[in-house]
């Protein structure tokens, strides 16, 4: 990360894209955690199957844009 001062002397933050891997990554780790965490019926099921299926689709849509940084 760094930092730069615009003409106004107003400073940003400005992340790299190595910067931004890693956070979504970590964000993508969290995700993966709670999923961990979830309760299970006796037929191996989630019993929260929509907070389940929400915590996936979050998880892919995370992954895609890793996948995208990486790529440029």
């Amino acid at each position: 990360m760094g930092i730069i001062i615009d003409d106004d002397g107003i400073m940003h933050k400005v992340f790299t894209k190595d910067d931004m891997v890693a956070m979504l990554t970590d964000i993508q780790l969290e995700i993966e955690e709670l999923d961990s965490r979830a309760g299970y019926d006796g037929n191996g099921m989630p019993t929260f199957s929509t907070d389940y299926i929400r915590k996936n689709k979050v998880n892919e849509l995370i992954q895609q844009k890793i996948d995208k940084l990486k790529e440029k």
